[in-house]
C-alpha cells in the first residue's frame, strides 16, 4: 500500500465534501435571509463537534500510541509536510499500529487524513470569516477557494479587494479619486524593471504591515510555544526559526531587563501561555495568533496552536455537559 497516496486521497475527498457542504449551507441560509454571523457560528460549531465525535475521540481512545506519534511527526522528521507524513506512516506509526491492532491500517490512515483535512477546513473557515461574509453577502461563490492565500493575508488578496469594491462602490470611487490626486506626475513609458520593483515593494509592504499587526500578547504566546518546542527538543527548520525571530522581534515591555522575572507580567504571560487568560479570552488570543501566522506557513507552531484550541474547545464542551 502507498501510504501517502491513501492519505492524500482521503484528505482531498474530505476537503471537497466539506467545501460542498459549507457552500450548500451558506446558500440555504441566504435564501432564508439568515445573518452571516449565525450561519458561520453554526457551521464552525457543528463541524467541530462532528470531527470530535466521529474521528478525534475514536483515534485518541482506540489508537492512542499511533495517533500521538502521527501528531508529533515534526519531532521525528525534517522535510516537507508530505515527506513527514509519508515517512512516519511507513515507519513509526505503522509499527505502533501493528503492535496493538489487527484492524485495517488503510482505514486508520483514512481516519487520520479525514480528521486532519476537516480540522484544516475548520481552522481556515474560522480565520477567513470576513472573507466568507463577503462571499455570502455578494453570492460570489466563484471566490470560494477554501484554502489560505500563500504569502499574504486574505485582506491583501485581489479577490477580497474586488468584493469590498462591489459591496461599497462609493468607497472605491473615493479611493480612486484620492489616488489620482496623490499620484506624482510620471512619464508615460516605464521600464519593465521599474514595474517589477514596484510590485516587489508592494508585497514587502504587505508583509511589513502583517508583521506590525502582531500584538505583544500574541508575540508572548508565540515565544511560549517556541519554549515548548525547545524543551521537547523539537527540531525547528531554520527558515521557520528566522521567520519566528522576525515576528516576535521587539516588544514594548522592557521590564524583563529591569526587574526580577517573577515581577514581570510579560514573563508570566510567556511562561503560562494561554493559561494566563480566562474564559473566552483564551480562545481569542489563540485564534488571532493563528489567523496572523497563517500567511507565513510555519506548520510546527500552527500545529501547537491548533492543539491548544482543540483542548480549550473540548474543555468548554465538558464544562457544559457537567
Amino acid at each position: 500500500m502507498d501510504c501517502l497516496k491513501t492519505y492524500n486521497h482521503f484528505y482531498k475527498k474530505a476537503q471537497d465534501v466539506s467545501k460542498r457542504m459549507i457552500i450548500a449551507k451558506m446558500r440555504q441560509a441566504k435564501l432564508k435571509n439568515r445573518p452571516f454571523s449565525t450561519i458561520h457560528n453554526n457551521i464552525t460549531r457543528d463541524l467541530h463537534h462532528y470531527i470530535n465525535d466521529n474521528y478525534t475521540n475514536n483515534l485518541e481512545t482506540n489508537f492512542n500510541e499511533a495517533y500521538s506519534m502521527f501528531q508529533k511527526k515534526h519531532t521525528y522528521y525534517d522535510g516537507t509536510e508530505s515527506d513527514r507524513i509519508k515517512w512516519i506512516l511507513e515507519d513509526e506509526v505503522k509499527k505502533a499500529f501493528e503492535k496493538n491492532h489487527v484492524s485495517s491500517y488503510a482505514a486508520f490512515i483514512s481516519d487520520l487524513a479525514v480528521e486532519a483535512s476537516l480540522n484544516m477546513a475548520l481552522n481556515h473557515y474560522y480565520n477567513y470569516r470576513d472573507y466568507y461574509q463577503l462571499v455570502y453577502d455578494l453570492n460570489k461563490y466563484e471566490f470560494f477557494f477554501f484554502k489560505d492565500f500563500v504569502g499574504i493575508s486574505f485582506k491583501d488578496s485581489e479577490y477580497f479587494k474586488n468584493m469590498i469594491d462591489d459591496k461599497y462602490p462609493q468607497k472605491a470611487k473615493e479611493r480612486e479619486q484620492k489616488m489620482k490626486m496623490l499620484a506624482p506626475q510620471s512619464p508615460i513609458k516605464k521600464e519593465t524593471k521599474d514595474i517589477t520593483d514596484k510590485s516587489k515593494s508592494e508585497k514587502e509592504l504587505s508583509i511589513m504591515e502583517l508583521l506590525d499587526s502582531f500584538s505583544d500578547d500574541e508575540k508572548f504566546l508565540i515565544i511560549h510555544i517556541i519554549n515548548i518546542l525547545i524543551s521537547k527538543s523539537s527540531p525547528l527548520q531554520l527558515t521557520d526559526l528566522m521567520k519566528l525571530v522576525r515576528i516576535v522581534g521587539t516588544y514594548d515591555d522592557l521590564a524583563i531587563f529591569l526587574k526580577s522575572a517573577k515581577g514581570v507580567t510579560a514573563y508570566t504571560k510567556v511562561s503560562k501561555g494561554v493559561d494566563y487568560y480566562r474564559g473566552d479570552n483564551q480562545l481569542k488570543i489563540i485564534n488571532s495568533t493563528i489567523q496572523k501566522l497563517s500567511s507565513f506557513n510555519i506548520e510546527i507552531v500552527n500545529h501547537q496552536l491548533l492543539q491548544m484550541r482543540h483542548i480549550h474547545l473540548n474543555n468548554k464542551v465538558n464544562i457544559r455537559k457537567s
